[in-house]
Formats: C-alpha cells, structure tokens, sequence
C-alpha cells in the first residue's frame, strides 16, 4: 500500500480561488487543480493508494466548516486529517467530534494560520490533544523565504520537550531548506519526518543520511500535491537508494501502523 500522507485539495466551488490566493502567495504552479477528482485521477496515474488530506483552517472561523466538508466525502481512497486553529473557541467540542468520526491526524501551519509556537493558546490545544491525534506541523520555511520562521528544527524540539506524548509528523523532512538544523536538533527524536516536497529540494546525500539516521521507521512518505507530482515525489525516494524494506515502510507501512489502520 502506497500512502501519501500530505496532500490538499478543496471543494469543487472553492478551488480555482484558492488557487489563484495560493499562487499569488507561493508564486509557484500547482501541478492539478485540487478538487476530489482531481486528486483521484493523480492518483490513478501514479499508483498511490491513499491520499490524506491536510486542511489548513486560516481562521477559528473555519475550522467546522471545513470539517463538515471533509467529513462528509466518504471516500475511500481519500483519508482526512482535521482542520485545526490554537484560537478557536470550541475546540473541545471539535476536537471529541473528530476523534468520534474516526479521525487520525489534525494540521497545522503556524505562517498562515497566524500563531507563534509559544503562543499560550497553542499550548492549551496542545494539552486537549495529547497523544489522541497525529499532529501533522508545517516545518522549516516556505516555498517563498520567510522573514522569520517559527517551525524551526529548535523551536520543533522544545515543543516536543514541553509535549512528550504528543505524536508530531514535521513535515518537509522536519524543516524545509533548514536540513543542517535538523540534523542537529530533531534527528533521532520522537517523532515522525515526512519527506513531501524535499526529494527534489534537499541535497540527495544529506536527505538519505537525515533518513538513515533518523530511522527509516519514523519516516513517512508525502507529495505536498498540487505543489508536486506524485510520481515525481516516489522518483525521488527511490533515488535515495534504500533499502525495498526501508521504501516499503516509508510509502505506507510506518503510516499504517501509526495511524492504526
């Protein structure tokens, strides 16, 4: 089983104006328009079998909102994690519906959802979730530089340190463009690296060293689609040159058991 743990799509209504936001933002191409169908036929053509998707809630305001959609796509092929916000009023509440709904992650992106890692109210949600859900977190910059970046590597590690059962996934092998960073402080903790948009970013020796070194276990495999390929994103674990175990367990394996699948 082939499982890309990072991928967003939209509702049909809503995607071309997310793009075009996301675009202006980014500055870079999305490879499909992230719609259901559009994922679903990505899908096809690259072999993958299940897509999660990562909601990212700008505002508390959203947050319901786009859990009902998601909540309501009965896809098979398709596996939702939660829509999130440290400010959102009623996130008990939330939080015990997806839990109940059978949810298994939530997301986080502390850019553009506007929040610092030692933001007492992200402590507060922190503390709700526990080790209940996985924490997929934004790590490391953006595909445009930021002037400051909360999700460093270091920031990440004290989270952990503050969090000990928290069941973190930091995405873009725990820290986009900071992968020296990583290895200093992340590498060998406890929790989990995807590699989404890295396989064709970090240097090819430095990314299969972090992943040896961090463990081929604890490391989950991702496109970040619409802003890469699927099939681009399975090339570039290949050209790591590991293992058939180790790829076999970072394209579903370690996902499946974490998740509880």
């Amino acid at each position: 089983m082939i499982v890309d743990c990072h991928t967003h799509i939209f509702a049909d209504d809503i995607a071309p104006k997310a793009m075009e936001a996301l675009h202006a933002a980014y500055r870079a191409e999305p490879v499909a328009l992230p719609t259901v169908a559009g994922v679903l036929a990505h899908m096809a053509q690259s072999g993958v079998d299940i897509s999660v998707i990562c909601p990212v809630a700008t505002k508390p305001s959203q947050v319901k909102p786009i859990n009902d959609w998601l909540l309501s796509l009965h896809e098979p092929k398709l596996m939702p994690f939660g829509a999130m916000h440290p400010h959102c009023d009623d996130a008990t509440a939330e939080l015990d519906r997806l839990e109940q709904a059978g949810v298994k992650g939530l997301k986080l992106q502390p850019f553009f959802q506007q929040f610092l890692l030692d933001d007492p109210r992200l402590a507060g949600l922190l503390d709700l979730i526990s080790d209940r859900f996985l924490v997929l977190m934004h790590a490391g910059d953006e595909i445009f530089p930021l002037p400051e970046i909360q999700p460093t590597p270091e920031r990440l590690a004290r989270v952990l340190d503050r969090f000990p059962k928290l069941r973190m996934i930091a995405a873009h092998a725990g820290g986009y463009k900071l992968w020296d960073e990583v290895e200093r402080a992340l590498v060998g903790r406890n929790l989990y690296f995807d590699i989404s948009y890295t396989t064709d970013k970090a240097p090819v020796e430095q990314l299969r060293r972090i992943v040896l070194a961090h463990g081929a276990e604890r490391i989950l495999w991702g496109s970040d689609f619409p802003w890469q390929t699927q099939m681009l994103a399975l090339e570039g674990l290949t050209a790591l040159g590991l293992s058939p175990d180790q790829e076999r367990a970072i394209l579903g394996d370690n996902f499946v058991r974490e998740a509880g699948l």
